[in-house]
């Protein structure tokens, strides 16, 4: 191999690499971002930590079910505060952690 596709080759990976390490650093800070815009809005959503360590927060939608106009609501998890986050456990349900992965879901109580 010639001194310069050896140059080439190393260049590129260089580029490559802090191509990723840029992409990396603005996700962090626009996950930052979200944070700290939620809580100036005050959005206190209801917080639970998972065996690992790692923080999430209740949201809420709702849907429309498909072959009938029924509304449900879901209740799902996300490692960031948003705009569907809400305050409390709703009533008549609980928080199970999934033994392999961590993440956090609702069940109806029994």
């Amino acid at each position: 191999m010639s001194l310069f596709y050896q140059r080439t080759k190393l260049i590129s990976g260089l580029l490559l690499v802090s191509y990723y390490v840029l992409v990396y650093i603005l996700i962090v800070q626009i996950s930052i971002l979200k944070i700290r815009y939620a809580r100036k809005e005050g959005i206190m959503a209801y917080q639970y930590q998972n065996k690992k360590g790692t923080m999430y927060y209740l949201h809420a939608t709702d849907v429309v079910l498909k072959g009938s106009n029924l509304q449900k609501v879901i209740y799902y998890f996300a490692k960031e505060p948003g705009a569907k986050a809400i305050n409390d456990l709703p009533n008549g349900y609980e928080v199970v952690e999934n033994k392999r992965t961590g993440l956090p879901t609702l069940r109806k109580l029994r």
